[in-house]
Formats: structure tokens, sequence, C-alpha cells
């Protein structure tokens, strides 16, 4: 996430950066979840080839705006991510994995100070 602290209806980024060995076939990936706020997917997912650890390694990155309304300290639970194992033994192996969740904090917005992002009167 761009960042951990926001104002209110302010926007945060969220990525989600999946790295998918040889043989992992990713079939799901739920959106992140949080009370209280608007998540959206933004554009199309992106599929690169990386080099980690010497080795070439498919990743896939996916967006999301996420806006909470309210001050207040919140857990975002990150994406799951379900898909199979596919090895040389040619047998599936299901897995079903999840990140880390992440606090999020949001301040009270100053009284009097215009935001860019606030919707004036």
């Amino acid at each position: 996430m761009d960042r951990s602290e926001l104002l209110p209806h302010q926007v945060a980024l969220y990525r989600v950066k999946l790295s998918q060995p040889s043989g992992i076939q990713i079939d799901s990936i739920t959106p992140p979840s949080l009370n209280g706020a608007r998540i959206r997917q933004l554009g199309e997912d992106t599929i690169d080839n990386e080099i980690i650890r010497g080795k070439r390694i498919r990743t896939l990155s996916r967006y999301y705006a996420i806006t909470l309304d309210q001050p207040g300290d919140y857990l975002l639970q990150s994406p799951l991510v379900q898909g199979q194992d596919v090895n040389a033994r040619q047998q599936n192996s299901p897995f079903l994995q999840q990140g880390d969740n992440l606090q999020v904090r949001v301040i009270h917005a100053a009284p009097g100070i215009a935001c860019p992002w606030s919707v004036m009167n």
C-alpha cells in the first residue's frame, strides 16, 4: 500500500504482486477487504517475467484504489489466492494462500483545511 495513514476520502493505492514459479497455476485472486471501505480494481492485470535469484519467474500485478470516510484504525485483509501446484509428479495439489494483513489509520482532517481530493461546497 502506498501509505498507511490517510485523511478521510483520500485514496490509497494497493498493489498485489504475485510471483508464479513454474508448476504453479493461479486460478483466482479475491480483492482485499476492509469494512467501511470502498475498494475497486484499477485497470487490468499486468503480467511480466522477472529474474529472481537467477530464475525466470512470471509475476502478476493488480492494483486497487481504497477509500475510507471515517477516522479510525482499520485492518485491511489481503487478497486470497487460490491455485494448484502442478509439479513434475503430475499431481495437482490445490493451495489457498493469503498475505499479511495491513494496519490502516484514517486521521481527522484539521478544520478549515481544504484538501485537493475533498468535495467543496
